[in-house]
Order: C-alpha cells, then structure tokens, then sequence
C-alpha cells in the first residue's frame, strides 16, 4: 500500500533478548527467532515416542508420527509412511516447551495476569506495560539477569498501548507528532520512535534521546565497535548491543512529484500535520522497506541526571557490583533525516540481545548495512529500483547434529517468498542460488561469508506484493552438501542465497516476515540397519555348529545360517548372506523376507555343498532400501564324512583297585573326541583329543570280574564313527601275606614272594581259633576245625609285628586291603581303644593305618598330616555295645582304594558305611604322606603302630590278612565267608 501522509519518520529503539547473540528487527506475529537449538527442555514424560516407536506407529496407521524425543526449539521429526523419517530443522526457535507439551511459537502480546503483557508463547521471558506505568519494558536473562528500560519522566506520561498482535503503539508522545512502538518477538522486544512528519524530526528530543535504564547482575560497557556488552560476574557477555541505524520510508512513500513524497516545498519547514500512522503502515515501516535511505547512529550508556521512583531501589545499590542505573542515549544523523531525498518515517535502531545462545542468521548489504540474528527478515539480489541501488545476501545456520549417521535420502531449503518486482503473479525470473558457505558471525560485514559449494537455483518469482497476494515457498536441492558437511563432522549447515545475476534488478527478492514465514530445511534421512550380531551356523536352527580354531563346522551340506539385525529407526529388515567357497567364488547369494528389527532370522540353504571350506557374511537392508555395513566374513566347513572306527588296546587282564589302561586311536585325522562306555553303559563318556586324533587313554576302575568297553570316535563336525568293542577281565586283589596264627606267626600267602614273620612280644597265648569255633549247621557241638589257634591278646602288653629282613609288607600308595577275624573281650566292649592291626613307618614308627574299635564302634583310619601330626580320616560302623560285638567273632576288612582315594569298611562281608574320601595333595600323591612311593611299612597286630605301642587290642585275633590292592564289593563278601577247614 502507499502512504497517504506527507511525513511520517520512526526512530526505534531496540532492546531485544534473543536466545541468541544477535539483533532481532520487529518481526511479525509468528515469528522465529535465532537459534534455540542448544536449549534443553524438561525431561520428557516416559511415554514419549522413541524413533522406532514413532515408525512402528506410522506404518501402522498409514499417518504421519512425530517421534517426540527427538522434538527441540528447532527441530521437530516425522515418521512419514512409505517415506523415511523426516526432520524439518529451523535455524531459530519456531516451539516452546512447557508443562503441557510443546507448543507453536505466538509472540502476539496478551495480559500476562499481573497487570502487564507479554508474549503468548515466547522462550525468553519478558514483559510490556500494559497501561503506560512501570517500566517500559523489563526482560530476564539465562541465569536470573534483569535489564529493564523506563519511559523518561521528563517525556511525560505514556498512555495505554493500542495492541496489534505483537506490537503495542504508545501514540502521541513529544508532544503528539511521534509514537512509541514496542515490539515483542519471540525472544525479546523492540523499542521504535515513530515521528509523523518533519516537523517531529526537528524536535530538539530527536538530535539526542534517552531512555532510563536499569540492570542487575551484569556490569555494562562500550564493545569497541559502537554497541555495548553487559557482562555477568564469570565474565560471560548476557546481552549486546550492535551498532545503532536508522532508514527512512523508501517505497512506502509516493511516486516522485506527489506532495506526500519527503518534505515540505522547502527544506527546513515543516509541512501541516499528518494522519497517525495505521498499525499496517507501522508494521511496514519496521520491516524496512525497500528502498529505504539508511544511516549510523551512536548510541552510549551514561550516568542518570534524574531518579525516577521506579528506579530507587537499584540506584540505591549501585554501588554494588552488577547493578546499574543509568541513561542508554542514541543520537540520530540529523542531516540524513532532514535531507529532501528522505522519505519518512525513518526507523532509529540501536538493539540489546541476549549473547549467549549464538546467532543463525546474516544479512549483508552492499551499502554496507548488516543485520544478524533476524531469522525472520530476508534479502537477496540486486536492489535497482531504489534511489540508492544494493545488492543483498542473506545466510543461515541450521543445526545438523542429529543427522549425524544417517543416510540422506533428500535435503530442501526452504524459504517463504512474498515480494519479487514482476507485477505477474506466480511466474519465473532471475534466479536465486543456494551455496554452502563459510563460518560467519557478528564480526562479518559486506560480501558475506565465502562461498564452499553450488547447492541448487530457484527461478519461481512471486510477484509484486502489492499486487499478488499468494506467497510461495521457493526450494533449493541442498542434498549434497548436507552429505558433505555431515561427512566432515559439521554440527551446523551453512547455507548462503545469492543472486545469479547480481545486476539484474529483477532479481531482487524479499523472504520470510511477511505472514509468519521462515527458512526452514527439510531433511528425509534413513538410519541404515547396523551390522548384524548373533550371526548363528547350524546343522539345523536348534543344531549348533560346532566352533573349533575359529572355524564353524557343519555335517550337513544344506546348513542353516542365522544372524540378528537391527535398525535404529526400527524399520522392518531383511538380509543379504553371501557365501563363497575356498577358491573366492559366489556360491550362495539370497535374501530373507522383511522380518522386525531385531530379531533372529536367516536362510536355509537349498544348494548341496560339496564338502569343504566356506565364509558368509551378512548385511542387513531397511524397508526403505538402504543398506547397512556388512558384517565380517564367517568361516565354515562342510564335513559329511564319517571319521574311521577307533583302535581300542587293553590289557585282557586288569587287577582290581589299581585300575585297567586302555587306549583309544584313530587313523583318521580330524578325530576330537573319543566316546565309550563299559559294559553297557547308556550314557557313555568322553575323552577329547588334543592334538586332533592323539591317542587318549581312560582307566577302569571300581569293577571286578568280566568287562567290556565300547567307544566310537567323533570328528570336529560331530560325525560319529562306528562303534569298536573289546573285552577284558579284572582280577580281584592278591593276597600279599597271610598270617593263620596256628600257634606261630608264620606267612603262609599262597603266592609267597617276600615271607615276612610276626614276632611277638609280652608272650601272648594261643587259644582256639575261628575256624575251630565254626558251626556251619547252628548245633553247638560240630569241631569244625581241630588244630585251628589263635592269637590271644591281654589289652596292655602283648602284640605282634613283622620281622626280619622282609618286616616291610605293603605300599599303601597303590591301594590295599586289610582283613582280620576278631573276638572282642566283653571288659572292653563300652570303653577305650583297641587296635586290631596297623601300619607304620620304619623311620619313625609313627602310625599310619589303623584298623581298630574306638568309641563303641569299628573304624579303619589313616593319618592325614605329617608324622608329627595327628590329623585322621576314617570310615566308622555302627555304634558297638556288648549284646552286639563282646565275645564274638566278627570279620574286619579296611580297604584303601587309590582311585579314587577313598577309605572303606566290611563287617562280616558288608560294607558298614559309605565311603570316606581322602583328599590327594600335589601331584595326586595320597596324603598318608609316604616319604616315597616305593616304601613299604610293617604290620602291627594287636597295637598301634609305634615306637612306643599303643591301644592294645583285648580279646583274640585270628588269620589276618595283607592284600595287595583294595577289594570291592564281591572280593570283601568271598573273604569273610571263606572257611580255611574242614573237619
């Protein structure tokens, strides 16, 4: 529209808090501003969509999903069906999230409940006066920073703004020709002097004006550069201010010649007094408009002439660090707004921002001027239709961190169109050129960052505004150097609009402001599926492979390959396996059916392999069609061949308690485990060989009599061969020495090797033996045995113990057995300890077996600990008593048995107890602690073994026996009911 006035001027003054380090000119009602990327919103409530979540939910219903944890200021993600993901990422906030939820950005002004306005949804905190009192303006910064502007008093009183969406307008201040114009956006707000008309642009108030300032935790000072930077007690600059500007109405104004152009018929005098300002033409006017004349201001901060009320309780403390009272001045180019070529109004604009947060936004002119941080406001091309011809660019800064990884399948820019020259609506003109650039910030002046790399040119051309009401969102390709800056670890996109032919007029472009637009990039991105894990090889998918010198063998040539893939985006997959023989040929190459992310899935092969060695590997592929990296090649062997049947060798006789050898081989090569079984065992064992097919042997022990073993041998794949059986016997223990004790203590073994005699000492007497008192039939009379003797004993002198050069009789590390009968006298029955028959050591005497009553019952025992000690294990019968044990005659058998290293008792042929272990020590050497394994020790009969005897056994003893190894079970029965004699 134009103007219908003959002078209007606006002088605004601009404090803006801005969640970024830059200067936010008025924008419109919805507007985004720079860069809210780094703030972080409350922590999400737990339901929240994750991406995979957010996918799952799209495909099933077939509608576009927000993944809600991926949701900030300025970035929101859809899951969009049959498409991908779907981030639309703005270079400044565009939301905010409160306690409800996210909510759209709106900076128009409403009553904030306290008497004041503020902005409807806005991230900075901040508010406007209402009704003309208190300050004017009052804003926070990020960690509890306060600035505040006041309306001087000697201005006068301000009435009750009118409010058009986010501008509230104080009409009629220096004395009714100028307006005071307040602006929220949605980080800060913007503070404007409109002057009517040349008469208001002379008033004496215009040269130098002020505003009352107040602020608390910052100390503020000169930049350097003409702005001003408020700085916290850390140092950290909270907000800034760049150097002032002012422009004049540029095409707003008349044609040339028409009485409302710029100034009355003379410089210097003043025209007749206009209309106010409409809220349009206002809202035009802080747009800047083309065409616009523009100039320096300077602006400074200086100690205050006057106190107002509202300032009393800061300028009382400004002494204090951080707290500031004073008086921000801006002094206007007088010469620029009285000088006839200025069409007013003219805008006056020094600004304060927030510095913290980092801007996203550029604009450079080659006149000079810039702007930063305004992601609202757009320029590009060559200006050729005002009096002082321009060129323009304009960059921004896009927040790509979380794209990192990602596959990008598309990438637009996009930005709103709303003004071009033609007067033909929706047509094409000259083009605009999208460019990746280099790194540019508030420093950066004319011509803009560098240009990296040519993205793409849109030609669509809107219109004039005024006569095309429809604004396009023009689009630029800018795929390949989103790819590129993520490939170069980029967390910002840098993207420069430049006019392809900078002369041409037509070219120029406005973007963006207008209705609320703003830039945006659309990125369609795809996660690819990660590499594959729990990769599985099997004969079937319940039959593992087996995995050997990490290689997987199969005894199938139709073998099972599995593995897990999962997508990030959670994007249903599928897997590519490719297998390759031993030569590097393909011989395998399929893909699964789509199946859900992670799970465990694969593919049966239907090629019969020939026998030999193979590797696969997998990858996994989305539902989009993007393909995830490989995972390693995977070796397997195909082995269906039965290894031969294995070579068994035994002894075909075995003794029993010291074990049967046997060995099992193989003539095939890749034998690893050998299993076998005895008799017939229906769980057999196994014995692994290492190297592959070394021989192996096992021994037999705890058996006696016939005996068999079968064994098959099974090779790495798990082949199982035939089965090999070989039969052998084991013998029960010998008898090593034999004592009858018919009146003399002659060894009468039946295989006498080394005869050793007992010898007694503290004259012992010869009584009737067992064999003597035997009666097979019960009736009391029989005379069984006639010259049968036996050896009794006093309890406390009298013993026997071999002799002579062969006294030592038995090992006892290889195992033995011990058997005597025995005749406890009833005085002995309920109490002492009675040693029936020991074994000692030559050196020391000490005892190291025993097979005794001790404690009311028989027990067999042996020392555990060194000679010196008294450390026992023992296998213990029932409790004794008189009824039981006293005056007759009982059988005793203790057995030490080397494998395993147990201790075993039989009374009257049956075992009276479980076995007792003996613990080995080093080298499996039995802790009986023989000083060597070759030593042989004496036999006490009726005393411990001993220098000094001891525990004299009381009662009658009768053929006791020495065995050359343990018996078992059977052997211990024959002994017990074996009868020497018959009558």
């Amino acid at each position: 529209m134009k103007v219908r006035r003959a002078c209007d001027v606006v002088l605004p003054l601009t404090f803006a808090l801005l969640m970024t380090a830059g200067i936010c000119v008025l924008p419109p009602v919805v507007i985004p501003a720079a860069g809210l990327s780094t703030i972080v919103p409350p922590a999400p409530p737990e339901r929240l969509l994750t991406e995979a979540e957010a996918v799952a939910q799209a495909q099933e219903t077939g509608e576009p999903t927000v993944v809600d944890t991926l949701t900030t200021p300025t970035q929101i993600v859809r899951a969009v069906p049959e498409k991908g993901l779907v981030a639309e990422i703005s270079p400044g906030p565009v939301r905010v999230h409160e306690s409800d939820g996210w909510h759209e950005v709106d900076a128009s002004l409403a009553p904030d409940g306290a008497g004041r306005l503020a902005p409807v949804t806005a991230p900075a905190e901040f508010t406007i006066t209402a009704d003309g009192t208190g300050p004017l303006a009052e804003l926070a910064g990020p960690s509890g920073e306060q600035i505040a502007l006041f309306w001087p008093a000697e201005y006068g009183d301000l009435t009750a703004p009118r409010v058009d969406g986010n501008l509230a307008t104080f009409a009629g201040v220096w004395g009714g020709q100028v307006d005071l114009v307040v602006g929220a956006s949605v980080a800060g707000f913007q503070t404007y002097l409109v002057l009517h008309d040349r008469a208001a642009a002379e008033l004496p108030q215009v040269a130098d004006f002020h505003f009352d300032l107040t602020a608390s935790g910052v100390d503020i000072a000169d930049d350097g550069e003409g702005g001003l930077e408020a700085t916290n007690g850390t140092g950290e600059v909270v907000f800034a201010s760049r150097h002032p500007e002012q422009w004049d109405a540029g095409d707003m104004a008349e044609p040339s010649g028409s009485a409302a152009k710029s100034s009355a018929s003379e410089p210097g005098q003043a025209s007749d007094a206009t209309d106010p300002p409409t809220a349009e033409e206002i809202r035009r006017l802080v747009e800047r408009p083309d065409g616009a004349r523009s100039a320096a201001m300077t602006m400074t901060l200086e100690p205050e002439s006057t106190t107002t009320e509202s300032q009393q309780a800061v300028t009382e403390g400004k002494a204090d660090s951080g707290q500031t009272a004073a008086e921000l001045h801006v002094r206007s180019d007088k010469s620029m707004l009285l000088a006839e070529e200025t069409q007013f109004p003219t805008v006056l604009d020094p600004n304060l921002t927030r510095a913290d947060l980092g801007a996203e936004w550029g604009m450079y002119w080659s006149t000079g001027e810039h702007w930063y941080g305004d992601v609202a406001l757009g320029r590009a091309g060559y200006d050729g239709w005002s009096s002082a011809p321009k060129r323009a660019r304009s960059f921004y800064k896009f927040d790509i961190e979380s794209l990192q990884g990602t596959e990008i399948q598309e990438a637009t820019f996009l930005h709103m169109q709303f003004h071009s020259p033609e007067h033909e609506c929706n047509t094409t003109g000259a083009g605009i050129e999208v460019w990746t650039v280099e790194a540019f910030d508030s420093g950066t002046r004319w011509p803009g960052p560098g240009k990296v790399g040519y993205q793409s040119t849109n030609y669509k051309a809107r219109g004039h505004e005024d006569y095309c009401s429809t604004n396009y969102e023009n689009e630029w390709d800018v795929k390949k150097g989103l790819v590129s800056d993520l490939s170069n670890g980029y967390d910002r996109m840098r993207l420069g609009m430049f006019a392809k032919d900078e002369t041409n007029k037509y070219s120029w472009r406005h973007y963006g402001a207008s209705d609320g637009a703003y830039p945006k990039l659309l990125v369609t991105y795809n996660r690819a599926p990660n590499v594959p894990a729990g990769r599985f090889t099997g004969n079937t998918s319940t039959d593992d492979a087996v995995l050997y010198n990490d290689k997987y063998y199969v005894r199938v040539r139709q073998p099972v390959l599995l593995a897990v893939t999962t997508d990030p985006d959670g994007n249903q997959v599928q897997q590519r396996f490719v297998v390759r023989n031993s030569a590097g040929s393909i011989v395998v190459d399929r893909r699964n059916a789509f199946h859900p992310s992670g799970t465990k899935s694969g593919i049966t092969l239907t090629e019969n392999l020939p026998d030999g060695t193979y590797s696969w590997w997998v990858y996994g592929i989305d539902s989009y069609g993007f393909q995830g990296p490989a995972s390693s090649w995977l070796t397997m062997v195909i082995d269906n061949v039965k290894p031969d049947p294995p070579v068994v060798e035994a002894p075909k006789v075995g003794s029993y308690g010291q074990g049967v050898t046997i060995s099992m081989d193989s003539p095939s090569s890749d034998v690893r485990y050998y299993r076998y079984g005895f008799l017939t065992s229906a769980t057999p064992s196994s014995k692994e060989a290492s190297p592959l097919s070394e021989k192996v042997s096992v021994t037999r022990t705890g058996h006696m009599g016939p005996d068999w073993i079968t064994a098959t041998a099974a090779d790495v794949a798990g082949n199982v061969s035939t089965a090999k059986q070989l039969k052998f016997k084991v013998m029960g223990a010998s008898t090593s020495h034999q004592w009858h004790l018919d009146g003399n203590g002659a060894d009468q073994a039946p295989t006498v090797q080394q005869p050793t005699t007992l010898a007694l000492s503290g004259a012992p007497t010869w009584v009737n033996g067992h064999d003597r008192d035997y009666d097979p039939v019960g009736s009391g009379a029989t005379v069984w045995a006639a010259n049968d003797k036996a050896l009794s004993l006093n309890g406390s002198s009298q013993y026997a113990k071999t002799s002579g050069e062969n006294a030592n009789v038995t090992n006892p590390d290889k195992g033995f057995a011990i058997s005597a009968w025995v005749k406890l006298d009833p005085a002995a029955a309920d109490t002492g300890a009675f040693t029936v028959a020991s074994l000692g050591l030559s050196d020391t005497s000490a005892k190291k077996v025993a097979l005794e009553y001790r404690y009311q019952r028989w027990n067999f025992a042996v020392r555990t600990g060194s000679a010196s000690s008294n450390s026992w294990v023992s296998v213990t019968g029932p409790t004794g008593s008189i009824g039981r044990y006293a005056g007759k005659w009982v059988h005793l058998i203790g057995v030490y048995e080397k494998v395993p290293s147990q201790l075993r008792l039989y009374i009257d042929g049956i075992e009276a107890a479980a076995p007792v272990a003996v613990q080995a020590a080093t080298g499996d050497v039995p802790t009986i602690d023989q000083p060597s394994t070759e030593t042989l020790m004496p036999v006490w009969v009726g005393a411990g073994a001993g220098s000094t005897p001891d525990s004299y056994f009381k009662g009658v003893i009768d053929e006791v026996r020495v065995y050359s190894g343990p018996l078992d079970p059977t052997g211990a029965y024959l002994v017990a009911h074996e009868v020497r004699k018959t009558p």
